[in-house]
C-alpha cells in the first residue's frame, strides 16, 4: 500500500506542474473583447495634454478609482489607429541603449491585458508581465511600428505591465517614442484548464484505480 501512496503523490506533483498558469499572446482586440471588463481610452485627459504634464506630477493619477496607476508617461494628442482615436499616452524617458518604456500598475490581479501600440522606428517592442511580488511572469515580443498586443493568462495574477521599444540609438528612441492607447484588462479570474493537464489527470485517475485494485488483491 505504501508503494501505491508514493505513486499517487508523484502523479499529484506532476499534475500541479502541468497546470501552472501560462499566457496566450493576442494580436487584436476582438480576441479579448468578450473577456475584458475595463478599457481606458484616455479621452478624458485633454487638460493634461494642454498643460504638458506627466502622470504622477501635474496630471496626477486619474485612474486609481478603477485600479490603474500610470508610470511617468505623458498623455498626448496623437491618434495611433486605436478604436477611440484622439489622445494616447507616450513614453517620457529614453533609457541608455535606445529604449523607450511605459509602465502600468494594477491594484488587483488581472487575467487579460491588451492595448494598441505605436513605436514607428523600433526594432521590436517587448511586453513583460509581473506578479504582486515583481516576479516576471511572461515576456513577449511584438513587431515595431503599430498594432495591437497583449495576452491572457489562465488565472488572474498580473499586477504590472512594462512595455519597451528597442532602438539603435537614444536619439532614434527620443524621436519615435512609444505610444499606447485603449488599454483593456480583466480583473476577474476564470480558470481555463490546460488540455494536456486535463489528459494527464484523467490518465492518472485511470492508472491509479487500476493499481489500487492490484494492491488490494
Amino acid at each position: 500500500m505504501k508503494g501505491f501512496s508514493v505513486f499517487i503523490l508523484a502523479l499529484t506533483l506532476v499534475f500541479v506542474v502541468a497546470v501552472k498558469s501560462h499566457a496566450t499572446l493576442i494580436s487584436s482586440y476582438s480576441e479579448i473583447a468578450g473577456l475584458v471588463n475595463t478599457t481606458v481610452d484616455f479621452e478624458d485627459l485633454g487638460a493634461c495634454v494642454a498643460s504638458g504634464h506627466q502622470f504622477s506630477f501635474g496630471c496626477g493619477q486619474p485612474y486609481t478609482s478603477i485600479g490603474l496607476t500610470m508610470g511617468v508617461q505623458f498623455p498626448d494628442n496623437v491618434d495611433i489607429g486605436s478604436d477611440s482615436g484622439g489622445i494616447s499616452v507616450r513614453s517620457a524617458t529614453v533609457y541608455t541603449g535606445g529604449l523607450n518604456n511605459q509602465n502600468f500598475y494594477f491594484t488587483s490581479a488581472q487575467q487579460a491585458v491588451g492595448f494598441y501600440y505605436q513605436d514607428s522606428t523600433a526594432n521590436f517592442i517587448e511586453i513583460k508581465a509581473y506578479d504582486d511580488l515583481s516576479n516576471l511572469l511572461e515576456t513577449h515580443s511584438l513587431s515595431g511600428g503599430n498594432g495591437y498586443g497583449g495576452f491572457t493568462r489562465d488565472t488572474a495574477d498580473i499586477y504590472t505591465i512594462r512595455i519597451f521599444g528597442d532602438h539603435g540609438t537614444n536619439q532614434e528612441a527620443f524621436d519615435s517614442r512609444i505610444y499606447v492607447d485603449d488599454i483593456s484588462f480583466l480583473s476577474s479570474s476564470v480558470p481555463v484548464p490546460d488540455p494536456a493537464a486535463v489528459f494527464l489527470l484523467g490518465s492518472a485517475c485511470v492508472l491509479g484505480a487500476g493499481l489500487r485494485r492490484k494492491f488490494k488483491k
